[in-house]
């Protein structure tokens, strides 16, 4: 599997490693590294996520994190891009006292996890994703 990171803002440094590392660790235990895949794992301004919300999925704000598989269905190599507010990602470190590099491997990991079947419509779907996202981070060593 190959993970690649792409990052189109440059207000605020990331930590390329570590979130490859959550990246990887997701990857692994959800069972998704198969020969060829590709994820790019895409770092933008709330502006610039807002606009893709809009366009391809009519939402109307900013948010945390958006996943786009391109797959060819669920026996084919996979094929995503993983958008990530960093804006969003900087406004949730300070809210939750945590680091801007853990909300980014959080938001990693949650967009792979949308990428293996996980939904986040109602507020059990978050809590089990939640659940698992927190696990996988904790395994990997990623601490807020």
């Amino acid at each position: 599997m190959k993970i690649t990171l792409k990052n189109f803002q440059s207000r605020t440094r990331i930590d390329p490693a570590l979130i490859r590392k959550a990246a990887a660790a997701a990857i692994a235990t959800l069972g998704l590294d198969k020969p060829l895949s590709q994820i790019h794992l895409c770092f933008v301004s709330d502006k610039m996520i807002k606009t893709l919300n809009q366009r391809y999925l009519a939402g109307k704000t900013a948010t945390d994190v958006l996943a786009f598989d391109i797959s060819r269905g669920p026996k084919a190599a996979i094929f995503a891009d993983i958008i990530i507010s960093v804006d969003t990602a900087k406004r949730n470190a300070r809210m939750f006292s945590t680091s801007i590099n853990h909300e980014l491997c959080l938001y990693a990991v949650h967009g792979i996890l949308h990428l293996s079947g996980y939904a986040d419509l109602t507020a059990a779907q978050r809590k089990r994703m939640d659940k698992k996202a927190a696990g996988i981070l904790a395994v990997s060593g990623i601490n807020p």
